[in-house]
């Protein structure tokens, strides 16, 4: 009769082994549960930030001022880490399997820092029915991220307001910004904006619409400039070997935001309801896209301003607050905005990066993936199904329980060429919610916000749970995947493995509904006005506050909001009572 000897979650220290080591079985290619879970790194931080600002004013004559602003703060730290060894062993016979090595460092962070420095002329002036706003400044900032990487902006402005009875609203203005991310005869950018305005509840023909407490009708028209672009990308950089690290572009300069809105402000019945409405189209110039070099030069990428981009939408809030009688107070307060996106102009039509495709005509960032089919079973690789790789080989890269992808190309093997976009990585639908009430010495506020369908992909951990680079714990979930005694082609996982190679490509496999309505938030609260007035205390209030307590969402695993991995931390419940007293 055999006897089968089962590894041990965890070994007491023999004499003779390591001090300051742990011991543990090994239950699957020298991973172990319980070591997984224990394993963890004492880590301390140590933050010290310095922080000034500096805000002089100097009224010169009437209706003309001067305003300065000198601003400085530092930050630095140190993390310190502490982690004893892990050993994976057979404990009788002695050979070690695998190990977690030991932590134990202490590092200091980068030292940082910001200043800025500026001012503004600000000159006020009303004569009769009209009134006159002129004002103009220059500012300067220098965020030194490290020891080597500055970043400087370099901005002058100016703006002139006009109105007219308060009826007729007009307003230009002009931005000109320098940028130290840009090289020579390319740091500069104009950036001018023009508003206007019309109090149509201010007209005589509405004075008798006496419900109408604002009825305003604006328009405006602007330029922006974005700089957000890493550093020198400007300049071509090469290491001490002669090998290229950043494929630089001289001609590397702002790109231009070109935003048209147009809306209207309502208010009727004493300002119990409020409406307002906007719609806006952002076109967006000389978008900064790194574009791929051609295969037979061998250079990296480089950044170039080729891609032109469009966002389109309107936003509505609507309001209502009311007082029904003494003791009743009520006030809601909703919103929702629509977008869309669409690249006018792209290089050549199209860029992939990674997993994120550009395509002329189409959203501003899409993902780029496989198409799957269900899991692999052992008749699909007889019956020779396209798989990563092809059957030329003596073995497969892909077996029963790995993830079938489809032939989109119909060259009977699955390769990059077979991706294809998965849907817009932002969603288009955005909304909110507020809620007060209040009934005598009893209050409640709620607040609730959501998006729209948008896909997310569950990655890391979360779809591979023996990964050992990051500690992998299978959790609850994971139970429900490929096994070889019951080979199960709608297995909600594939075959569990350390490594899971091609089934971690981002596929429809791993993809959700990442829409949500998430309360964020409701507090209830009474307010003791007798006992107060007892103690003598202006105020004596009780309050029950719960922060996230309710998520609607299709996904499971992960927090729709945070779209994270396992390395991102989700949104926290958080339950609180409070007391709050004033004398």
């Amino acid at each position: 009769m055999s006897h089968r000897r089962r590894s041990s979650r965890k070994y007491p220290r023999k004499e003779g082994q390591k001090p300051g080591y742990d011991y543990y079985g090994v239950y699957f290619e020298w991973m172990n549960p319980l070591a997984n879970l224990e394993r963890g790194t004492q880590v301390e931080s140590v933050r010290d930030y310095v922080t000034i600002n500096a805000r002089p004013t100097w009224h010169i004559i009437p209706g003309l001022t001067l305003k300065g602003q000198v601003g400085y703060r530092i930050a630095s730290g140190m993390d310190k880490k502490d982690r004893n060894a892990y050993v994976f062993l057979d404990y009788f016979s002695g050979n070690e399997s695998g190990t977690f090595g030991a932590v134990k460092s202490a590092t200091y962070t980068t030292r940082t820092s910001y200043w800025m420095v500026g001012a503004t002329l600000d000159w006020t002036k009303e004569f009769g029915n009209h009134r006159i706003n002129i004002l103009g400044g220059w500012n300067e900032e220098v965020d030194r991220r490290n020891g080597w990487d500055d970043v400087a902006l370099l901005s002058f402005f100016g703006k002139a307001y006009y109105s007219y009875k308060d009826k007729y609203l007009a307003e230009v203005g002009i931005r000109r910004d320098g940028s130290s991310l840009f090289g020579d005869g390319h740091k500069w950018g104009n950036f001018p904006s023009v508003a206007v305005g019309w109090n149509v509840n201010r007209e005589p023909w509405m004075q008798n619409a006496r419900f109408i407490d604002n009825f305003k009708i604006r328009a405006s028209y602007g330029m922006l400039g974005n700089n957000n672009v890493a550093l020198y990308r400007y300049q071509t950089i090469i290491d001490n070997s002669g090998n290229e690290i950043v494929n630089g572009n001289p001609d590397l300069t702002w790109e231009k935001v070109k935003i048209l809105d147009a809306g209207v402000d309502l208010s009727l019945f004493g300002q119990k309801l409020e409406v307002t409405f906007d719609w806006f189209r952002k076109v967006t110039d000389d978008m900064i896209v790194n574009v791929p070099s051609t295969p037979s030069s061998g250079l990296l990428a480089a950044p170039m301003n080729v891609g032109k981009a469009e966002v389109k939408g309107y936003e509505i809030g609507v309001g209502f607050n009311h007082s029904f009688t003494k003791d009743i107070d009520f006030s809601i307060n909703l919103g929702y905005s629509y977008n869309k996106s669409k690249w006018l102009e792209i290089t050549n039509d199209e860029l992939i990066n990674g997993n994120t495709i550009y395509r002329k005509g189409h959203a501003i960032k899409e993902y780029y993936g496989y198409q799957a089919d269900h899991l692999l079973t052992q008749d699909d690789l007889d019956f020779r199904v396209p798989i990563i790789g092809g059957y030329d080989g003596a073995t497969t890269a892909q077996l029963p329980g790995d993830i079938r992808y489809v032939d989109t190309n119909g060259d009977k093997v699955i390769t990059t060429d077979d991706r294809v976009p998965l849907g817009d990585q932002d969603p288009h639908s955005v909304y909110y919610g507020n809620l007060s009430f209040r009934w005598k010495n009893l209050d409640f506020d709620m607040q609730v916000n959501g998006v729209g369908y948008v896909p997310i992909f569950y990655q890391g951990l979360i779809s591979n749970p023996l990964d050992p680079e990051y500690g992998g714990t299978p959790q609850r979930w994971h139970l429900d995947h490929w096994k070889a005694e019951n080979p199960d082609r709608n297995a909600k996982l594939p075959r569990v493995t350390t490594d899971p190679g091609n089934n971690a490509l981002l596929s429809t496999f791993w993809k959700e509904n990442g829409a949500f309505v998430r309360i964020k938030y409701m507090q209830l609260g009474y307010n003791f006005k007798a006992l107060a007035k007892k103690i003598h205390a202006g105020n004596f209030r009780v309050y029950v506050n719960v922060q996230n307590p309710f998520t609607f969402t299709k996904v499971e695993l992960i927090d729709p909001e945070t779209k994270g991995t396992h390395t991102t931390y989700p949104m926290f419940k958080t339950y609180s009572v409070g007391l709050n007293v004033n004398f």
